[in-house]
């Protein structure tokens, strides 16, 4: 193999060795004294164009974001939930975007269910979640029987419709919390067999939709709760 790497050679007399040389010496004399410049530049690229998405997505309005913590929601559950949602809220789907995530918890993973629980809690104090869904024990324990400004979720009458409320009454669909002065609390409602269960593709039974108090898109929170049935 030609030497195009001596160590005395000056840069004009290594380019005119590296001009005859067969490829593989090529690849192999840019690879040993252009590989780390290279890397780092293409690395740096990739960051910048990561960095540029990540923050044209940001810079998108958002209309809702949901959380599922106990049911599977579908790949396109956001388009097809923004295909509904945004008419309600004169909305353009091209100006805005939606967030439906599936973020399942280990039960039997303390450590896993405590973690969860405080990226929960700091998403509620940024105002950065409207809905949650999960099961009567997850969601309960973001509800205080003894402490009203302790309770996570809104009245659910505070949100529907009183005909789509008593509805759900009637069909048994709706989660409430007896507090310790006697008062009922409504605050979740269960999806299976619902049509929003469908638009977003949410799998699994137990599974209840709540409104987050702490929320900055209340009027997205109505609107979603008229998807329930249409």
């Amino acid at each position: 193999m030609a030497d195009i790497y001596g160590e005395g050679s000056n840069s004009k007399k290594q380019w005119k060795k590296l001009k005859g040389a067969p490829l593989k010496d090529k690849v192999k004399y840019i690879a040993t004294y252009y590989g780390i410049p290279i890397v780092a530049i293409v690395a740096g690229i990739v960051f910048i164009v990561s960095m540029t998405k990540t923050i044209i997505y940001n810079s998108i309005p958002m209309i809702i974001t949901i959380e599922s913590y106990s049911g599977f929601v579908a790949d396109e559950a956001e388009d097809q939930l923004m295909e509904k949602i945004a008419p309600l809220l004169d909305a353009d789907p091209k100006k805005y975007h939606i967030e439906v995530n599936y973020s399942p918890i280990d039960s039997g993973n303390v450590q896993e269910a405590v973690t969860m629980s405080q990226k929960v809690i700091a998403r509620m104090s940024a105002r950065d979640l409207d809905c949650m869904i999960g099961n009567e024990i997850f969601l309960s324990s973001y509800m205080s029987k003894d402490d009203p400004d302790n309770r996570a979720f809104t009245d659910l009458r505070e949100i529907l419709s009183n005909d789509l409320y008593q509805r759900l009454v009637s069909e048994n669909r709706v989660l409430s919390l007896t507090a310790s002065d006697g008062e009922t609390i409504p605050y979740g409602i269960l999806l299976a067999g619902t049509d929003l269960a469908e638009t977003i593709g949410l799998v699994g039974e137990g599974n209840y939709l709540t409104f987050v108090v702490s929320t900055k898109r209340e009027d997205a929170q109505k609107a979603l709760g008229k998807l329930i049935y249409e």
